[in-house]
């Protein structure tokens, strides 16, 4: 007959610290590869993105607007994304659907299998209503008309022209989305036109991805970059000179 032999406790207190040294050791590089593994599927999401841009330049040869309200009224609206779900990014959104603001998951039409291709996976931020639809990706654009994205709205009665591919004269050097952490999917949602989305990431959010933000330039690439690193810091404004910027002057 065997003998039952059991451990000892301080040979349980030796085999568990053992294993919480083991664990201390491999949660960095869990945690690494977790990130890189998120990183790669927000890339996924901007090439998702790109490839719906691509399609509304074909059919309008310009970006979609920022922010668009083609009827000068106080209510309703199109972001950028509003224009995208019109056909582009699988959505099919119908246009009396899309003027709404800040569309809900509950509302008929909208499809959140396809809204996810606007949501960073380590995006965690609350907007608004549980039944929101968060968007973590922005336009780029700034009050100099330097941006990708032009408006036309009742705040600025001058409609300005979105930019045409031909306007960028460097697409690996101009962002054309960066994250943004504001706003829903959806009418209305973080399209204001500001300083520039590199203020508003440098006042009000954290990076998300370790330090860093995930950016989509005009070109179809990804690049994750720590904030500071996408200006000129030496020039005023700090747009001058930067990714943010499509005039060959700055």
């Amino acid at each position: 007959m065997y003998k039952i032999t059991r451990f000892t406790l301080i040979e349980l207190i030796v085999s568990i610290s053992i294993l919480a040294v083991l664990a201390s050791l491999l949660q960095p590089a869990f945690l690494k590869s977790i990130e890189n593994a998120n990183y790669v599927r927000c890339s996924h999401n901007y090439k998702r993105i790109h490839i719906s841009f691509e399609l509304y330049i074909n059919d309008h040869e310009r970006y979609p607007y920022s922010f668009t309200n083609r009827h000068f009224s106080d209510i309703g609206g199109l972001t950028w994304d509003d224009q995208l779900g019109l056909g582009y990014d699988g959505r099919q959104l119908d246009y009396n659907y899309a003027l709404r603001w800040n569309n809900l998951k509950t509302d008929p039409g909208m499809n959140d299998s396809l809204s996810e291709q606007y949501i960073c996976p380590n995006d965690t931020e609350v907007r608004g209503t549980s039944n929101n639809v968060i968007r973590s990706y922005a336009l780029n654009v700034n009050q100099q008309s330097r941006n990708m994205g032009g408006f036309a709205n009742t705040w600025d009665r001058v409609a300005r022209t979105s930019v045409s591919p031909n306007d960028v004269p460097a697409p690996s050097k101009t962002f054309l989305l960066a994250e943004f952490l504001k706003g829903n999917l959806g009418s209305g949602g973080g399209a204001s036109i500001g300083n520039t989305r590199y203020q508003y990431q440098v006042q009000n959010y954290t990076p998300i991805h370790q330090g860093d933000y995930n950016y989509l330039f005009s070109d179809g690439h990804t690049e994750k970059l720590y904030k500071d690193d996408t200006v000129n810091l030496n020039k005023s404004p700090y747009v001058a000179g930067s990714f943010w910027t499509r005039d060959p002057e700055d």
